[in-house]
């Protein structure tokens, strides 16, 4: 079984439109625990108990420049994880008639999900950071029927996908934290890139966003990606 576990940056405003970073990765459940263990003991030894997310804070200066390079580097050489991203913007939602934008954002990385369990022969199930009560609610109803009515040439999402996404609190999570992680850093990219050229649309520069954050760097051969290495609309998605 796999796991698609999901977060969702802070949104932020430049020239009027807002982009919100929702992503996560995708797991098999035999590493899920395993990585777990390795992140509260990554916890433990090099940050004094805090939180995977504490590597957010700009005060650690170098010293978070440098454990974010083991972390990152203890990923890619140790686990078999595959992030999903999507970059939407406020005009998206009334453009392409979804309900919200959270759910617009999860319904990519569903169907990129359901793709990588489909290929694998595997059943998949969506563990996301908990919202607001009606919201969560809202966005739950959204997915059931989603997974449970959508078809693609490959299949049926319901035949790989358990309908049901699972919310977590991420304060007991670690791995959940991990997601938040992977948005911040490209968000802060979209935030830099967007702060620095005169473009209306961020389509077409995706594979761009690298060059922008240092910890998107570090992490970015983890992103899925095309078998010619191309992230856009495989790894990076935009809706803007």
């Amino acid at each position: 079984m796999k796991f698609l576990i999901v977060d969702e940056s802070d949104a932020f405003k430049k020239r009027k439109i807002t982009y919100l970073v929702i992503g996560g990765y995708i797991i098999g459940s035999d590493e899920l625990f395993r990585l777990e263990k390795h992140l509260r003991y990554f916890s433990n030894t090099f940050l004094n108990g805090s939180p995977i997310r504490s590597l957010r804070k700009r005060e650690w200066g170098r010293l978070k420049l440098k454990l974010s390079e083991k972390l990152y580097s203890d990923l890619t050489k140790e686990f078999n994880l595959k992030i999903i991203t999507t970059i939407i913007g406020e005009y998206s939602t009334a453009r392409y008639g979804r309900p919200d934008n959270y759910t617009s954002g999860l319904r990519f990385l569903i169907e990129r999900f359901f793709f990588d369990c489909k290929t694998d022969g595997e059943e998949g199930l969506v563990l996301a950071d908990e919202l607001e009560q009606k919201t969560q609610s809202r966005i739950a109803k959204s997915i059931y029927d989603f997974i449970m009515t959508e078809c693609k040439r490959e299949g049926k999402l319901k035949n790989h996908l358990l309908p049901q996404p699972a919310f977590w609190n991420d304060k007991y999570s670690f791995s959940l934290q991990l997601a938040d992680l992977f948005c911040s850093g490209l968000q802060n990219a979209v935030y830099r890139f967007v702060t620095s050229h005169n473009v209306t649309s961020l389509k077409g520069y995706e594979d761009k966003l690298v060059n922008y954050n240092h910890y998107l760097k570090l992490y970015w051969p983890l992103i899925r990606e095309s078998p010619h290495g191309k992230k856009a609309g495989w790894g990076i998605k935009v809706w803007d």
